[in-house]
């Protein structure tokens, strides 16, 4: 359990990082730069994202690692939430 809190926390550090670096860099106006970043970027963390859920043992619930949340869980829910305030469409094209 501590492993996958530690991996999904990790996770979250890497995609809120890339976001920083947009909304907060030198390209926050580049309509390229920000175009590139939802489209690959973002999947590609949000892809990881949805891999760890779909892998918890507590998935159902919508739990990352177990069947309480974690401070991971909650680094997650931040990170998501931080996206959809920037983007609210960005999870349409993830998986349910």
């Amino acid at each position: 359990m501590v492993m996958r809190a530690d991996v999904l926390a990790e996770t979250c550090v890497d995609v809120s990082a890339a976001l920083s670096a947009l909304v907060y860099g030198p390209n926050k106006d580049n309509p390229e730069a920000v175009a590139k970043y939802w489209a690959e970027t973002w999947r590609s963390g949000v892809a990881k994202l949805d891999a760890l859920l779909a892998a918890a043992p507590s998935s159902a619930e919508g739990l990352f690692v177990c069947t309480q949340p974690t401070f991971a869980d909650v680094v997650a829910f931040q990170v998501l939430h931080t996206h959809l305030v920037q983007r609210p469409t960005c999870l349409d094209p993830a998986p349910a």
